[in-house]
């Protein structure tokens, strides 16, 4: 009788230690696919000042997008951790923008010149 009460003790324990394994790889999944929603591309929109700054963009659009007819006009990037309302300005992000200023051509960042 002993020996049957500590089976069904180990039985027990076991499934508790697996359901709670189940539990958390699922909280885990969850928590991972919200974090890499939140820090998805999206377009943001110059404004005015240094290209390469994230004070210089906002996520309201913005028609006029400055002066002239290489100034850049949108650019898609993830937003900043620490300042969601602003973008990332990640190394790629910044040599992109620079690579687009210097050929007049649109890439993975630029989406559009002020001309487009």
């Amino acid at each position: 009788m002993g020996t049957l009460k500590n089976s069904w003790l180990r039985a027990g324990a076991l499934l508790a230690v697996l359901l709670f394994g189940y539990f958390l790889s699922i909280g885990a999944i969850i928590n991972t696919s919200t974090k890499s929603e939140k820090f998805a591309d999206q377009t943001w929109y110059y404004t005015s000042g240094n290209a390469t700054l994230k004070s210089s963009y906002t996520a309201t659009s913005n028609p006029n997008c400055g002066n002239g007819d290489d100034v850049i006009c949108s650019i898609k990037a993830p937003a900043d951790p620490l300042d969601p309302t602003k973008p990332h300005m990640t190394t790629t992000v910044v040599n992109n923008i620079n690579a687009a200023l210097a050929d007049g051509e649109v890439n993975s960042t630029v989406q559009s010149f002020r001309s487009n």
